[in-house]
């Protein structure tokens, strides 16, 4: 299936019905597809591309991403959105690196595409803002495009950039077929239905802010409302605007919504539901949601699985607190040892992910493409355990393990009896090297109100066995982060190294 076809169905059977919902405009699916229709002819007439060409989005959230990401699907060209965070000569690396020849921008970041041209003039430059002619909709539009439609399958659609903690960034090459798989279940997920209304407000360059609801709601017909960007104001403003019934969240944006002076008791009425996920979840933050009323689901994934793996369902969401959910509807997942060996119940080891959702491979490094595989299946890097019930537990990321005098420890499980504390806001807990033990346990804390050391440890003495136990708190006003708010272990394990 070429996902455009999503679209144009939508187009026939529905076509005034409302498909995205953008400040003060109302794209209808019709209309949608109408300028998913111009921009595929400007494509192939204007900038002369062809089928396997990656196009570039340097932009906000703005309806003319989506476009651009089914106009590529339609031609059987790669849409690759651009984290609009990153610096200059990330921007340069990943442009080179994809071997790009084109880069659209809404005109948010006139500054950045000046800076672009001139370290790399042979890209076009385009500005969607100001492809609105009439004259030039009807002089494209009224070429036959249909022997440019790709059959799709498994044909590369969309290429995400991971954030590069460990390196280079690395682009996951994600197919029509993956796209497809992780719509299914996300409807399968939310009960989603065409009557949904999916307020998006976390950054589409993030396969997150992308494919958890905004692209499983234009597959079944419901109507997405995007934001430029999260800001907890016009979040607040919005639900009483549009009414939205799905939203997806990530501990960050929660925390500033409960955060906000505007936030009342009823300000999430309209919600079925909240969707969250990328890190692992404080429980305070998700019971402070579910007292406003509001279930909160949790998903687990990556940028490789599109991202949706493992998901609860919102008709049965867990009681269990650590819990993420069951494996996805379309995919399969097994723990293993460090030898690949399956594992038990119970048993802690690797998280590796099978399915149609999963990515074709890194782009241009066979290599490392390699290493991530095993037998067909992904290897997260992440570490778990299944329950008896099916319920998946996220213990922690394999990279972020602390190896003390022979012992593994995982920071997850420290932060988690450190977020116990009402006073406490965040944790991170990284390993610092030591000359005795190889490393020891560090926890960086964030308090709400005045908490001393001793009272930290404390709270991990009773708790937790001795060797487990940070050796040091450091108490910090924030953190480093990344465009989604989560906090990058990397850089403080960097100042330890820095000294």
């Amino acid at each position: 299936m070429n996902i455009y076809s999503w679209v144009r169905q939508n187009s026939k059977t529905s076509p005034d019905k409302p498909a995205i919902v953008f400040d003060n405009d109302c794209l209808s699916y019709l209309q949608f597809c109408q300028r998913i229709d111009y921009l595929s002819s400007y494509l192939i007439q204007h900038c002369k591309l062809k089928k396997g060409d990656r196009i570039i989005w340097l932009g906000l959230n703005h309806p003319d991403a989506l476009a651009l990401l089914f106009a590529c699907a339609k031609l059987g060209m790669i849409f690759l959105p651009l984290n609009w965070r990153l610096a200059l000569p990330e921007h340069e690396y990943i442009i080179t690196n994809s071997g790009a020849a084109v880069l659209f921008t809404d005109g948010e970041f006139e500054e950045r595409v000046c800076e672009l041209s001139m370290l790399l003039p042979s890209i076009d430059y385009i500005r969607t803002n100001s492809l609105t002619s009439t004259k030039e909709f009807d002089a494209f539009v009224g070429t036959d495009l249909n022997a440019y439609i790709a059959k799709a399958e498994d044909l590369p659609l969309l290429l995400v950039y991971t954030s590069g903690t460990t390196g280079r960034p690395k682009g996951a090459i994600l197919t029509h077929t993956a796209l497809l798989t992780n719509a299914l279940m996300s409807i399968d997920m939310h009960d989603m239905h065409n009557n949904d209304r999916v307020l998006g407000v976390l950054p589409i360059f993030h396969v997150g802010g992308l494919n958890i609801q905004v692209t499983p709601a234009i597959f079944i017909g419901a109507c997405v409302v995007l934001r430029r960007r999260y800001e907890p104001n016009d979040f607040l403003v919005s639900m009483k605007r549009y009414d939205p019934s799905l939203v997806v969240m990530v501990p960050a944006t929660i925390q500033a919504l409960l955060a906000s002076k505007s936030l009342q008791e009823d300000s999430l009425s309209s919600l079925r539901c909240m969707t969250t996920g990328s890190s692992i979840v404080p429980r305070h933050l998700i019971t402070a949601v579910e007292r406003l009323g509001v279930p909160v689901i949790q998903v687990y994934g990556s940028t490789e699985t599109c991202p949706i793996a493992v998901y609860q369902r919102f008709k049965d969401v867990s009681r269990n607190p650590a819990a993420t959910g069951h494996i996805g509807k379309y995919c399969e997942l097994r723990i293993v040892d460090n030898d690949m060996n399956i594992l038990e119940s119970g048993m802690s080891g690797e998280i590796l992910i099978r399915g149609a959702n999963v990515m074709q491979g890194y782009w241009q490094d066979e290599i490392f493409t390699q290493k991530s595989f095993h037998d067909g299946w992904f290897r997260t890097g992440d570490i778990g355990k299944m329950l008896l019930d099916g319920n998946l537990i996220i213990i922690d990321r394999s990279k972020d393990m602390i190896i003390s005098g022979g012992e593994n420890i995982y920071p997850a499980e420290i932060e988690r009896i450190l977020y116990s504390l009402p006073e406490v806001a965040e944790v991170a807990v990284v390993g610092k090297p030591s000359k005795k033990w190889g490393e020891i346990p560090v926890a960086f804390v964030r308090c709400f109100s005045d908490l001393t050391i001793q009272q930290l440890a404390q709270q991990c003495g009773s708790e937790l066995a001795r060797f487990k136990q940070p050796k040091e708190f450091i108490l910090v006003t924030d953190f480093p982060r990344n465009s989604l708010g989560k906090i990058q272990k990397f850089i403080l394990r960097r100042q330890f190294m820095d000294g």
